[in-house]
């Protein structure tokens, strides 16, 4: 009877020493590197390379490389402005990720003035839509600032001269 006891005992902790080993090597975390280029092959500078469904993310470097932590099960998020979002399986090897343009998030242009005078009736930032764009297109101009000139108001263009 003793005996069957310990034979139940051990049998009993051999199970949940294996049980604890298991679980934790599904929760184990590896090292993710890839690289991030557009179709040119260029790298893609300051990307954002984000864990699906967590706060856990990092931006790609200069050579558009990266590296993050993260657990076999997991899908990356690669994004960029200008370029289509991709979801990668996470692997052990370097991933090689091409982001592809988005056409279809490059239809307006954004003009930005910032002035280097300090007085109260300057503006020192502000956004304006010009939606006549077609009436812009058959316009006989020879610069950008001749062809925004009066189409907002409140805005003034003026440049300092003929140099480029």
């Amino acid at each position: 009877m003793e005996r069957l006891n310990l034979r139940f005992c051990r049998t009993f902790l051999i199970l949940l020493l294996g049980l604890f080993v298991s679980v934790g090597a599904f929760a184990q975390k590896i090292s993710v590197t890839g690289v991030v280029k557009d179709q040119t092959g260029l790298p893609i500078i300051g990307g954002n390379v984000m864990v699906k469904g967590s706060t856990t993310g990092v931006i790609t470097d200069v050579d558009g490389k990266f590296t993050i932590s993260a657990n076999k099960s997991d899908i990356l998020v690669i994004s960029y402005v200008g370029f289509t979002t991709q979801e990668v399986p996470v692997s052990e090897k370097q991933l090689n990720i091409i982001l592809h343009e988005d056409t279809e998030m490059l239809e307006e242009v954004v003009v930005l003035g910032y002035g280097a005078q300090t007085r109260k009736q300057d503006l020192s930032a502000s956004v304006g839509i010009v939606d006549n764009t077609d009436e812009l297109a058959i316009r006989p101009v020879t610069s950008t600032e001749g062809m925004l000139q009066g189409q907002l108001p409140g805005v003034t263009i003026t440049s300092n001269g003929g140099d480029p």
